[in-house]
C-alpha cells in the first residue's frame, strides 16, 4: 500500500515541472521590467532626456519611412518598409513605455481584455488547477529571476554598444582619407548619424537597466532576515493553514482509534482469537479512517480558501489514484494477507533464507519467531511474505537441530560446541579454542548430528582365522570383558557396550563392537573412538590373540543416538 504513495510523489513532480516550467520562466524583456523605486533626480532627469532624444529619433525614421512606403520610389520595396515600420513601431512602444515607467515609479498594468469561451481542454484545466502552485512558486523566485534577467539584458546592450562604437569608429577612418568625393561623403555621414542616434539609444536603455538593477540590489536583505520574513510570512498565513490541517487530521485518527477500542472493548467478536471476520472489520476501519482524513483535509482547504496547499493535495490524490492502477494486483495480495486468506498464515511454519520459522503475526510489518534462536524474532515487511509459503506444522518438530552449549559433528568431519545460534550465524568453538562462524543455512546443509544427548561408536575388529571357533562365544565375550574393565577406568560412563561376531573373509574374520556414551561425553568424541582401537589391541595382547599378517584394521564409526532435540 506505499508504493501508490511513491509513484503519486513522482507524478506530482512529473506534472510541476513539465507543465510549471513554460510559466515561471525568466522575463528577457529590457523595456518593460518590474516597478521602478525612487532613484536620485539627476541621474533620472539624465536617462529621461536621452530616452526623449532616442524616442524623437525613432520618431523622425518612422515618419521617413512612412513617407518613402507612400512615394513611388518604394515601388517592389513594400514588403521590405513594411517590416521596417514595423519593428519601429515596436521600438517606439517600449522606449515611451519605458519613459513612463521610469518618470512615474510603477509599472504599467497588464489588463486583459475579456476572452472568448473556448472549448474543454484537458491542458487548459491542468493548467487552470496548477495556476495558484505556479503562482506561488513565482512569487518565491520572482527577485532572482528579475535581476538574473536584468543581468543578461545588460550584457546584451554593452554587446551591441561594443558593436555601434565600432562602427563609428570604422566610418571615422574612411572619413579621415582625402580623395573622398562628395557622393561617398554624404552617405558617409548618413551612416555616422545613423550608428550615433543608435548608441544613443542603446545608451539609455542601459541607464534604465542599470538603473533598475541597482534597485534591485539596494533592496536585497540579509539571510536571517530573509528567514524571518519567510517564517513570520508562513506562519501568518500558509504555515496556519496547514497548521490547522494537520490538527484537523490528528483529530480524525485520534478519534477513530478511540472509538475503534471502544468498539473492541464491548465487541464480543475482538474477545477471541483472530479470525476472518475481525480482519475484515480492522482492514476496512483502516481504510475508512483514512477516507476520512484525506476528506476532511480537502475540505478545510476549501473552507480556509488555500488554493495551493488544496492544488497540492488535489495533485496528490490524482496522483495516487493513477499509480493504483498498477498497484491494484499487489493491493489485492496484501489485502488477502492481511486477512491471513495467503500463502503464508499466522501459526504455521515458514522456511525463511533457508531456517524454519513461526509466523507468529502478520500486518504490514509482520513477526516470524524461532525460540531455537538467540534473538530469533524477525520484522518482516509486508512485501517479504508474497514468494514465501507456510504450512501447518506439528507441535513435535524441532525448530532446530542444536542449542548453545551442545557438541555436534558436521558432515565435513568437524567436531565443535556451539556457542551463539542467531538468524545470522552460528558460532563453533572448535577442539583447541578456535571459533567458526557459518549462516544457520550453510549449518544446516552441513546436516550436523547433534551429540549431547548422547551417541553411539561402532568398531569392527580383525582377527587371524585361527581363532575361528571361538568366534562365535568365548572371543566376543572376553574383548567385552576386556573393554568394561578399561573404559570403566576413565570418566566417560559407558551406558552399554556389545560385541558380536559379524563375518569371516577368506583372511580374518571381524568382530563389531557397539558402544553407547552420554551426551556428557560428547566433548570426548574423538578421543573415545581413538581409545576403543587402543583398547581393543590391549585386549588382544592379554589373551595373546593372533592378529591378520596383512593387515590390520579396526574401522570405528560415530552413530548419534539421542537424535535431533527440539
Amino acid at each position: 500500500m506505499i508504493q501508490p504513495v511513491r509513484y503519486a510523489l513522482i507524478t506530482l513532480t512529473a506534472i510541476v515541472l513539465g507543465v510549471g516550467t513554460p510559466l515561471i520562466s525568466p522575463p528577457l524583456s529590457a523595456e518593460v521590467s518590474a516597478p521602478l523605486p525612487q532613484e536620485a533626480p539627476s541621474r533620472k532627469l539624465e536617462n529621461l532626456t536621452n530616452l526623449i532624444a532616442t524616442i524623437a529619433q525613432v520618431k523622425n525614421e518612422l515618419a521617413d519611412d512612412q513617407r518613402a512606403l507612400a512615394s513611388p520610389a518604394s515601388l517592389g520595396k513594400e514588403a521590405w518598409y513594411r517590416n521596417r515600420i514595423d519593428r519601429l513601431t515596436i521600438r517606439l512602444t517600449a522606449l515611451e513605455e519605458g519613459f513612463e515607467q521610469l518618470a512615474t515609479g510603477v509599472d504599467k498594468p497588464a489588463i486583459q481584455s475579456g476572452k472568448k469561451k473556448e472549448s474543454f481542454q484537458w491542458s487548459n484545466e491542468l493548467t487552470e488547477l496548477l495556476a495558484p502552485l505556479i503562482r506561488e512558486m513565482k512569487h518565491i523566485t520572482a527577485r532572482p529571476r528579475e535581476i538574473q534577467g536584468l543581468r543578461n539584458t545588460l550584457e546584451v546592450y554593452n554587446g551591441e554598444l561594443h558593436q555601434a562604437q565600432r562602427a563609428l569608429t570604422n566610418i571615422a577612418n574612411l572619413q579621415m582619407h582625402s580623395g573622398l568625393t562628395d557622393s561617398l561623403s554624404e552617405h558617409l555621414e548618413a551612416l555616422t548619424s545613423k550608428w550615433r542616434y543608435r548608441h544613443q539609444e542603446l545608451t539609455s536603455l542601459k541607464g534604465l537597466v542599470e538603473l533598475k538593477l541597482d534597485e534591485k540590489k539596494k533592496g536585497k536583505r540579509s539571510l536571517s532576515e530573509s528567514i524571518q520574513d519567510f517564517t513570520r510570512l508562513f506562519f501568518k498565513s500558509r504555515g496556519r493553514n496547514l497548521l490547522t490541517v494537520l490538527g484537523v487530521i490528528f483529530g480524525i485518527l485520534f478519534g477513530m482509534s478511540k472509538l475503534r477500542g471502544v468498539i473492541q472493548r464491548h465487541s464480543h467478536t475482538h474477545k477471541h482469537a483472530q479470525t476472518i471476520y475481525t480482519r475484515v472489520f480492522d482492514l476496512s476501519y483502516l481504510i475508512v479512517t483514512l477516507i476520512l482524513a484525506l476528506l476532511a483535509t480537502v475540505a478545510t482547504l476549501y473552507l480556509v480558501s488555500d488554493w495551493v496547499l488544496l492544488s497540492i493535495v488535489l495533485i496528490f490524490i490524482l496522483g495516487l489514484l493513477w499509480a493504483s492502477k498498477e498497484a491494484i494486483p499487489r493491493v489485492w495480495g496484501q489485502g488477502r494477507m492481511l486477512l491471513n486468506l495467503g500463502t503464508v498464515r499466522e501459526g504455521e511454519r515458514i522456511i525463511y533464507q533457508g531456517v524454519p520459522y513461526r509466523v507468529t503475526h502478520i500486518n504490514l510489518h509482520s513477526e516470524l519467531n524461532n525460540e531455537a534462536l538467540q534473538g530469533g524474532l524477525l520484522r518482516l515487511p509486508l512485501n517479504d511474505l508474497f514468494t514465501l509459503r507456510s504450512r501447518p506444522c506439528h507441535p513435535d518438530e524441532p525448530w532446530f537441530p542444536s542449542r548453545c552449549g551442545d557438541w555436534v559433528l558436521l558432515s565435513d568431519a568437524t567436531h565443535a560446541e556451539v556457542t551463539v545460534q542467531s538468524p545470522e550465524f552460528i558460532g563453533l568453538r572448535l577442539l583447541g579454542g578456535a571459533v567458526k562462524h557459518l549462516p544457520p543455512s550453510a549449518f544446516l546443509a552441513m546436516a550436523p548430528t547433534n551429540l549431547s544427548g548422547g551417541f553411539r561408536l561402532e568398531s569392527h575388529f580383525r582377527l587371524a582365522l585361527t581363532h575361528r571357533n571361538g568366534a562365535t562365544t568365548a572371543l566376543p565375550d572376553q574383548l567385552a570383558t576386556g573393554l568394561r574393565t578399561r573404559l570403566a577406568a576413565t570418566s566417560w560412563g559407558l551406558k552399554a557396550l556389545q560385541v558380536c561376531y559379524r563375518r569371516t573373509l577368506p583372511s580374518f574374520l571381524e568382530l563389531t563392537i557397539l558402544a553407547d556414551f552420554p551426551g556428557g561425553c560428547a566433548k570426548d568424541h574423538p578421543l573415545i573412538r581413538m581409545a576403543l582401537e587402543q583398547f581393543c589391541l590391549e585386549t588382544a595382547q592379554e589373551w595373546g590373540w593372533e592378529l591378520p599378517t596383512h593387515r590390520m584394521a579396526v574401522q570405528v564409526q560415530g552413530q548419534e543416538k539421542g537424535g535431533l532435540r527440539r
